[in-house]
């Protein structure tokens, strides 16, 4: 059950496995200038996810640790034009026991 206000629902690819991971953000829509707070949940304890940001003008990738309770949360500051358009947010986890991937995906969009 995702905790916050916006419209935007987490996505599985055919073939991926989302386990317990879930990824939201804090609204629907954004706007050069505004940060968007990212927050992964469903992972296990103090373990690491990978978040990949592909954004209009940039791919990049980095790795949380998640707090006792399995979340983290991340802010993505937007900034210039080239912000505007289409991201698309990734996170994927190996399980160290089971050696299980999970992987989540989110999209949003960024207005002028």
């Amino acid at each position: 059950s995702i905790t916050t206000t916006t419209t935007t629902t987490t996505k599985v690819e055919s073939g991926e496995d989302p386990g317990t991971l879930k990824i939201s953000i804090d609204k629907g829509k954004y706007r050069v200038g505004d940060t968007v707070e990212v927050t992964i949940t469903g992972s296990r304890s103090e373990s690491l996810v990978n978040l990949i940001v592909n954004a209009p003008s940039s791919l990049e990738s980095n790795r949380y640790t998640t707090d006792e309770t399995g979340s983290v949360i991340v802010q993505l500051p937007i900034s210039g034009s080239d912000s505007i358009g289409i991201w698309k947010l990734v996170v994927k986890q190996t399980d160290s026991t089971t050696k299980k991937h999970f992987t989540v995906r989110l999209q949003f969009i960024v207005e002028e």
